[in-house]
């Protein structure tokens, strides 16, 4: 969800911290998966206060859906023209999907492909031979809670992502990933 509002005669675009829903990597599906780790399973979405059943190596599970939970929203600077985009253009980055960025710019959706270095590293910017027309300047930082079923039990996974670019997590689960 995008609303844009006017605050002291500057366009501000707030952007929902929750995106409801989705599958946050190329390949990602719902489904059946299988559990490579301990994980913990939560009574509720959002909140690790409450564990309610625990998940060990080989359990199949099903899983059902899930809503991405951002701590913080990535931000890259323009620096060459690109995409429609003008120098010093700021995009609000959330996250790599399907190969692509989703970013946000003036209150409109956009989806980029990386157009800025992959490390947020200032001595790699300056000294790459590549030809980069931004520079990401803030990373975006995210979770996924999963809504899962093992047995007649239903409960929350907390993945966090662990890295700036598409999605990773610590934990291994298989039949995630349509693509593998």
């Amino acid at each position: 969800m995008l609303l844009t509002t006017n605050i002291t005669g500057q366009n501000h675009q707030i952007i929902s911290k929750v995106e409801k829903d989705v599958c946050p990597f190329e390949g990602c599906q719902y489904g059946i998966w299988v559990i490579k780790d301990t994980i913990n399973v939560y009574a509720y979405e959002n909140d690790t206060s409450i564990v309610k059943f625990v998940l060990h190596k080989n359990d199949t599970i099903k899983a059902l859906t899930g809503d991405l939970y951002y701590e913080r929203f990535g931000k890259i600077i323009v620096t060459k023209p690109i995409y429609g985009f003008n120098v010093n253009d700021t995009l609000i980055a959330l996250r790599c999907t399907e190969g692509i960025f989703k970013v946000y710019q003036n209150g409109k959706q956009y989806y980029v492909n990386i157009f800025w270095p992959q490390e947020n590293n200032e001595n790699i910017y300056q000294n790459s031979n590549l030809n980069y027309s931004g520079k990401m300047i803030v990373e975006p930082k995210f979770s996924w809670w999963v809504q899962i079923r093992k047995d007649d039990q239903e409960g929350w996974l907390f993945l966090k992502n662990q890295s700036v670019y598409c999605f990773q997590i610590k934990e291994r689960i298989e039949e995630m990933d349509s693509i593998n």
